[in-house]
């Protein structure tokens, strides 16, 4: 447990921790509204080794300038968070060993809106942008290459008679990867199902 108001936000476990995302709010984070606010928020990863009994402040880690996280997974072998900042853009942030450092910003409409948002399936992060509609993907076109984040659907245009309003969890599956020459990533043929919110204006 953790003092109020701190709420767990996700965990994730690697490296021998449970690394936990907390923010420290009295809102309801899983709730159907959003906050206007533009201040940061007090919030941060909690390193968990599994055997302390009590929570330690040198076993946290702030996360300066985020207002809100919103999923915390594991990516080339290190926590990755996607948060919102205080200027209202949704950030990508990798651990470096000593903080989350932003690797990406991405519009407000492309923050996740679950935890189940964002799954992590054969070396590519994909989610579901909370207000765009946008299907992303952070990965290496091929092995070696920048890291980046690509655009690899819109479920605005697929939708008939709806207007896009919340997106929902999403799930990866299928995929044929493999090496096909030399240092060559086979690109995987997916199914993406999403489990949406949409409403009528």
């Amino acid at each position: 447990s953790f003092p109020s108001p701190y709420q767990l936000i996700d965990g994730v476990d690697g490296r021998g921790f449970i690394w936990m995302a907390l923010v420290r709010t009295t809102r309801n984070i899983f709730g159907s509204g959003d906050t206007n606010e533009t201040a940061e928020t007090p919030c941060g990863v909690y390193a968990w080794d599994r055997q302390s009994q009590r929570a330690s402040t040198t076993d946290f880690i702030p996360v300066q300038g985020a207002k809100e996280i919103f999923s915390i997974f594991f990516f080339e072998g290190v926590p990755w968070i996607i948060n919102s900042s205080s200027n209202r853009l949704t950030e990508v942030r990798k651990y470096t060993g000593n903080g989350f450092k932003v690797e990406f910003e991405l519009p407000r409409a492309a923050k996740p809106r679950f935890r189940d948002s964002v799954q992590v399936k054969s070396g590519k992060v994909y989610w579901l942008g909370r207000d765009d509609g946008i299907v992303y993907c952070m990965g290496r076109v091929t092995q070696g290459s920048p890291l980046g984040i690509h655009k690899i659907g819109d479920m605005t245009s697929h939708i008939s008679g709806e207007t896009w309003s919340t997106g929902g969890a999403l799930a990866i599956a299928g995929g044929r990867p493999g090496v096909t020459s030399g240092d060559y990533l086979e690109p995987e043929t997916l199914i993406i199902n999403m489990s949406c919110f949409f409403h009528n204006y």
